[in-house]
């Protein structure tokens, strides 16, 4: 699964000749694999499922009481091991196929990956933060939230959010009932943040990279592209805004 998209196909199951339809890689599948990938740093030779005893696969019995904790886990009763499994996986995919089937020919897939627009809170904190940093928000300005509400042509909500965020990084000092004070990001104050971040950084760094595998590669080449996807994507929608 490591390096597949959403929409391609699981060659795994590729030969399955029980299925009419290839299984392919969901976006609710992808996003899951891809936090366990970044939370576990697998190797290449690791097992997603194994025994407790070392890196082995589990046994018939033991993947069987993990089927079971799964059923107890979510409250379904009167089911347990992997006969129940494999049945229920069947039922579904005959259920699936035969809804399939009266439809109406789909549309060709396209592999393309799915569309994450920015929310409304987002996009106002970008925006803020942005004309802070570059002072078009100068040191010691007051925000009130009706005010920029009406400039940004958005309700109050997402502007209270934003700038509830930009107060915990210490841009903005804010006062009940008496809105906002932007605080002065003077260059003793970058200097201090500098010197703590490289402090905390370049330790984590360093292991990081001691602990470093290909799977770890491919996934931070990923996130990464997905990032400058999201802040290219980011950027025109507020400039369009």
């Amino acid at each position: 699964m490591a390096g597949l998209k959403v929409g391609q196909v699981l060659s795994i199951l590729a030969g399955n000749t029980t299925r009419i339809k290839p299984v392919t890689m969901g976006p609710k599948t992808h996003a899951s694999f891809q936090r366990y990938l970044l939370q576990n740093r697998p190797g290449g030779d690791d097992l997603l499922f194994k025994s407790r005893k070392g890196n082995k696969p589990l046994s018939l019995p033991s993947a069987s009481r993990l089927v079971s904790s799964w059923y107890a886990r979510v409250g379904l009763k009167g089911m347990s091991g992997l006969l129940s499994l494999r049945k229920t996986w069947q039922t579904q995919c005959q259920r699936s196929e035969l809804e399939e089937s009266s439809l109406p020919p789909a549309e060709p897939a396209y592999l393309v990956n799915p569309i994450q627009t920015p929310t409304a809170q987002e996009l106002v904190y970008k925006e803020l933060e942005r004309a802070l940093v570059t002072a078009r928000i100068k040191p010691g300005e007051r925000l009130m939230a009706k005010k920029l509400s009406r400039q940004m042509g958005i309700s109050v909500i997402p502007i209270r959010e934003a700038m509830g965020r930009l107060e915990a990084r210490n841009f903005l000092t804010v006062q009940p009932k008496k809105g906002a004070t932007a605080n002065e990001l003077s260059e003793k104050k970058f200097r201090e943040i500098l010197e703590i971040r490289l402090m905390l950084e370049l330790p984590a760094a360093r292991k990081a990279a001691m602990a470093i595998t290909q799977g770890t590669v491919k996934t931070i080449k990923l996130l990464n592209s997905q990032y400058m996807d999201a802040q290219k994507k980011m950027m025109l929608i507020v400039h369009c805004l």
